[in-house]
């Protein structure tokens, strides 16, 4: 794809834009989906079939947290594709930080546990911040910490910014 860039009149901006915005609304629509079988309400032809999560905080917490995670998160793909030179490379990495996110993000583990230097890895992962705040919006009913969620909203720009400055260069001629 990187060499079919090459020769388009794109800018490196343009192709970041193009692929945020896009996965962004998709995973808007998944999380929407989630959200609406999670809730109390989504029944069909008079069936429950909502799994019943309790959401005990505010919904725009909820919404806000939820549109953050899934920024950082697209930023922090982009920057995978953006650093891999080679599918398979692309693909190794993106399971590594998935394993990263599920045993160093405070869903097993409560991240005060874990050693200090794999704490700062934890902070590196959007998925620590949504965890930590969708906890205290769902489960306790509570506002989440501003300072989280300026921390997603930061990752989110410092990945995007990175993945440029990535792209940019691969797509300058030799």
């Amino acid at each position: 794809t990187v060499e079919l860039f090459r020769v388009a009149p794109i800018r490196a901006s343009e192709i970041l834009t193009g692929k945020h915005i896009s996965f962004m609304a998709l995973l808007a629509v998944v999380a929407g989906a989630l959200l609406l079988m999670m809730s109390n309400e989504f029944t069909i032809a008079g069936v429950h079939l909502s799994l019943r999560v309790p959401i005990l905080g505010d919904w725009v917490y909820l919404v806000l947290t939820l549109v953050l995670v899934v920024f950082a998160s697209v930023g922090l793909g982009v920057l995978v594709a953006a650093f891999s030179k080679s599918e398979s490379q692309a693909v190794q990495l993106s399971m590594l930080i998935l394993l990263a996110s599920v045993f160093f993000s405070g869903f097993f583990l409560r991240i005060q546990t874990i050693w200090e230097p794999i704490q700062a890895v934890s902070y590196a992962l959007p998925v620590t911040y949504g965890i930590a705040n969708l906890q205290v919006i769902m489960l306790r009913g509570g506002t989440p910490q501003p300072l989280l969620l300026v921390g997603l909203a930061g990752l989110g720009v410092v990945f995007k910014l990175v993945s440029f400055i990535l792209l940019r260069r691969e797509l300058q001629p030799d």
